[in-house]
This record gives C-alpha cells, sequence and structure tokens, in this order.
C-alpha cells in the first residue's frame, strides 16, 4: 500500500508587507507572462489536489441508502 503525499495549509499565519513586496511574493511576476489559460490550467491543478475527485473525475458524494419497511396495521 503506497502513501499519499498531503499538503498542509497554516491559515493562521499573517504577515504585513506592502503591495509591491505581496506581488513579488505572489509570484505575479512569473504568472503574468502565462496566457489566461495556462493560469487557469495550474488553478484547476491545484483545486483538484485539494478536491479528491474519484477514478471519473467526479466529486466525491454521500451514499444514498434506501430501505423498504413494511408497516403494519395500515
Amino acid at each position: 500500500m503506497s502513501k499519499q503525499k498531503t499538503a498542509r495549509l497554516d491559515r493562521f499565519t499573517i504577515e504585513r508587507c506592502s503591495a509591491e513586496e505581496a506581488d513579488k511574493a505572489s509570484g505575479w511576476e512569473y504568472w503574468k507572462h502565462h496566457s489566461p489559460h495556462e493560469r487557469l490550467r495550474a488553478l484547476e491543478q491545484l483545486r483538484s489536489l485539494m478536491i479528491k475527485l474519484d477514478d471519473d473525475g467526479n466529486l466525491p458524494r454521500l451514499q444514498r441508502v434506501f430501505t423498504a419497511v413494511e408497516r403494519r396495521g395500515h
């Protein structure tokens, strides 16, 4: 059985910086030279890492279970 690597996101770290520093840290210089199509493709890859899809590419859903119950006296 193989182990999957999981990414962790620290949602509690906040840093103050200037707008220029934020642009530099976000990789805007890198991404502004890519087409919108390439940006969306990269975004889809990140999204799919966070949402586990099944083998057919479907989102996981709750299993529906139906049980027939015979009622007496009616």
